[in-house]
């Protein structure tokens, strides 16, 4: 194989298998020795499809042949910005030897001349290679050459190689185009080592009991066959597989996005279930399609099915109606007093980004609003006695100032009369 993934997965989880394994290096490996042999200065760069050969290059058992990788997509984009259409207009078309299929399924094999004492079959994709490197371990296969890619359509499939993704055959067809069939690979001496050594690294794999697996995998949640559904987005190809993995501490427990998802649906359900403010969803005819029990006891509905009914027979309000069909993407937000409910609510009115579905989160305001007007009342009958109050003291202010004036006019006469007088008993005394 070519693939260093492959190269790496015998290794380390079919170390038993190594010497089955071509003792050579891979092209990539085989060229860098060749370019740095005839060039010593050269600095040499791989244009990847995958990762795999990012981690090949740094295998100090093959250090030195290749300074750096660079991705298909990064080479894409640097030619891009770095020259202009007329300068790749004149790019001369290009024929090379049959190991140009070298990237597509089955391109090892067809450099090959056959034998007629071996079988050549090409296996693509990590499962298929397992079940093969399995059996092969069984003993039941014999007299087999088999080419391994880890990537569906071989390096040309590869995870870095987008740019023939929408259509896998195409990319094919550009590489066979550019390939001399005649042309043959020639043989002879090279004066680098091509030679691999394959190790098995025999990774120490406890042993678990079936009662400690069945445990585990009821720890994670697997607790029926509709539970397990082995789609392999935590890394691992089946339920079982992570259960082992969590049990030789090497994967976390918690990463698993069938369960997660299933974790945040229903709580979703729990707030929504439970939740005091009712919701209700629309569709894009303003038809009710859900309504959780708050909205439904808040609208008289719990004996009631309204799914499907218009929104006008569950909140007759001409403004909010007229909101919901006018509204862009931003919330909205409706106030309104229902007669038949004897109910004030305000309305959150949300349109669901990305799909023809509003959902109205209802508030009932009617304690909270009658408690308002109660307080209302309340200051304004204080204002009206706080300003009788004020008017009465007002009033005697004014009759104690006005006995007052009167008091002291008195006063003054008086003094006036008694000072005249006691003038006259003065002028009667010098006469």
């Amino acid at each position: 194989t070519a693939c260093p993934a492959v190269d790496f997965l015998i290794e380390k989880e079919y170390g038993d298998l190594t010497d089955m394994m071509a003792p050579v290096v891979s092209p990539l490996i085989a060229h860098g020795r060749y370019i740095k042999e005839r060039h010593p200065d050269a600095k040499v760069v791989f244009l990847s499809p995958c990762i795999a050969k990012f981690k090949e290059i740094r295998d100090p058992r093959f250090a030195g042949a290749v300074d750096a990788c660079i991705s298909m997509e990064e080479l894409v984009n640097w030619v891009k910005d770095s020259l202009t259409e007329e300068e790749t207009d004149d790019w001369a078309d290009f024929e090379g030897s049959i190991a140009r299929l070298y990237p597509t399924p089955g391109g090892i094999i067809s450099t090959l001349p056959r034998k007629e004492n071996y079988k050549f079959v090409n296996v693509e994709g990590v499962s298929r290679i397992k079940e093969v490197l399995d059996a092969m371990r069984e003993g039941t296969l014999k007299g087999y050459f088999f080419e391994m890619s880890a990537c569906t359509g071989s390096c040309i499939g590869g995870p870095l190689l987008a740019h023939f993704k929408h259509n896998e055959w195409l990319g094919q067809s550009v590489i066979r185009e550019h390939v001399h069939m005649g042309r043959k690979i020639q043989g002879g001496e090279l004066p680098v080592d091509l030679e691999a050594g394959w190790k098995g690294e025999n990774i120490y794999r406890a042993h678990h009991t079936e009662e400690e697996i069945e445990k585990e995998m009821i720890k994670l949640g697997k607790t029926s066959p509709d539970k397990i559904h082995d789609c392999g987005a935590c890394g691992y190809e089946t339920c079982r597989l992570k259960a082992i993995a969590v049990l030789d501490g090497k994967a976390d427990p918690k990463i698993c996005l069938p369960e997660a998802l299933e974790r945040a649906q229903s709580l979703s359900n729990v707030v929504i279930e439970n939740t005091p403010n009712g919701i209700i969803v629309l569709d894009e005819d303003l038809t009710v399609r859900e309504m959780n029990p708050s909205a439904r006891n808040m609208l008289d509905l719990s004996m009631v099915n309204p799914t499907g009914l218009p929104l006008q027979a569950v909140l007759p309000d001409e403004g909010l109606e007229k909101t919901c069909r006018s509204m862009g993407r931003k919330t909205a937000y409706v106030r309104a007093w229902y007669e038949n409910y004897q109910k004030l609510l305000d309305h959150a009115i949300v349109k669901v980004r990305g799909q023809k579905y509003i959902v109205l989160i209802l508030m009932d305001r009617t304690v909270e609003d009658y408690k308002e007007r109660q307080m209302r009342d309340m200051r304004e009958r204080t204002m009206k006695v706080t300003s009788s109050v004020i008017d009465e003291q007002m009033r005697t202010v004014q009759e104690i100032a006005s006995l007052l004036g009167e008091t002291t006019a008195r006063t003054k006469v008086a003094l006036t009369k008694l000072k005249e007088a006691m003038n006259d008993d003065e002028r009667d005394d010098l006469h």
